[in-house]
């Protein structure tokens, strides 16, 4: 592997890898398991909006679940364009009036970095609404009803939109010159000007993003306490088995296993978002662009199978889950027969 050491003015010097070195890696994380873990995941993801919704919208976890996986597939759906507007093998510079290498940024990046901020907040909010269900299962429901849930996702939709809109105040897509194919191409172009709105809007969405990797853990080792302590007693009080179902248990270990995954996932998005506030130079545009690149086709793959694992939590872990995918497969089978 090839790097290189880049001098600033200060003589502070910044480690960078090699274009040779960059490809490489962006290949293998981008173009190929991405892509494929991508594909698989827009499946599951799409299969469990369709058993949520076959489920009803009665039950407020019924709709973080629904919501939480149609932020998965938009997040996946833009990673999936991410990494063909990266694949060599797919877009070809010479057939194409785009440069893929920097409209990806515009058309697929931001969005998808605004997808998984939105799946990450209702995964916080789903870790503390089974928080509340163990700790006052009486309560649980007067405390969080599906309207409430409803309004509550639809304000972190908007807050990571709000988030992300100034970036594209900051730049466009427009005609110029690359050199290095001595011809013009539909590439992004940053508003000078507009370097500082950019800079908050990226601490902003920074902000927004550590607290949640810095919530979830915390609420997944409050939930396991939580679980523990009543697990100990609930077999020998007969009002909390009423209240405490089979299904209330099942959610609240899928849940613990969600917040597992996401936080060991995660963690690799949130050390790169720490060097990109650190590092002035480590970022897309940068002197420490290839190892900038690098690094997100790392959080790319991570964030990949963090949205497409889900899909197989369900169907292991839910019963109820399993029941309504077979109802479903029966419904497309007596379709399918009925129009041959």
């Amino acid at each position: 592997m090839s790097m290189k050491t880049i001098f600033n003015e200060s003589s502070i010097f910044f480690w960078d890898i090699g274009d040779e070195t960059k490809q490489l890696i962006e290949l293998i994380n981008g173009s190929f398991l991405s892509t494929l873990i991508s594909v698989l995941g827009i499946i599951g993801s799409a299969i469990n909006i369709a058993v949520f919704y076959k489920q009803g919208p009665g039950s407020s976890i019924n709709i973080s679940f629904a919501l939480l996986a149609l932020s998965e597939l938009c997040g996946l759906l833009t990673l999936l364009w991410y990494t063909i507007c990266g694949n060599p093998f797919v877009l070809k510079y010479e057939d194409t009036i785009f440069y893929f290498p920097e409209v990806k940024h515009l058309t697929a990046g931001f969005p998808h970095g605004c997808f998984y901020g939105v799946t990450s907040w209702i995964t916080v909010f789903i870790m503390a609404e089974r928080c509340l269900c163990v700790a006052f299962p009486l309560n649980v429901k007067k405390l969080i009803t599906p309207r409430r849930t409803k309004i509550t996702i639809f304000c972190i939709y908007l807050l990571m939109f709000l988030s992300m809109a100034p970036q594209y105040a900051c730049k466009y897509l427009d005609w110029k010159f690359v050199p290095r194919f001595n011809r013009s191409y539909i590439g992004l172009i940053i508003i000078e000007e507009s370097r500082q709105i950019e800079d908050v809007s990226s601490a902003l969405f920074s902000s927004y993003m550590i607290s949640s990797f810095l919530a979830v853990p915390t609420l997944t080792s409050t939930l396991l306490v939580l679980y523990s302590s009543s697990a100990k007693w609930r077999y020998t009080n007969a009002d909390r088995k009423k209240v405490f179902s089979s299904r209330d248990r099942s959610l609240v270990k899928i849940v613990l296993v969600e917040g597992f995954i996401f936080s060991a996932s995660y963690s690799v998005s949130v050390l790169v978002l720490m060097m990109n506030i650190l590092l002035p130079e480590f970022n897309y545009v940068g002197r420490m662009s290839n190892l900038f690149f690098v690094c997100f086709s790392f959080t790319f793959l991570f964030d990949a199978f963090n949205s497409s694992i889900h899909f197989v939590l369900y169907l292991k872990m839910s019963s109820n889950y399993r029941a309504t995918l077979r109802e479903l497969f029966k419904v497309f089978s007596v379709r399918g027969w009925e129009h041959r």
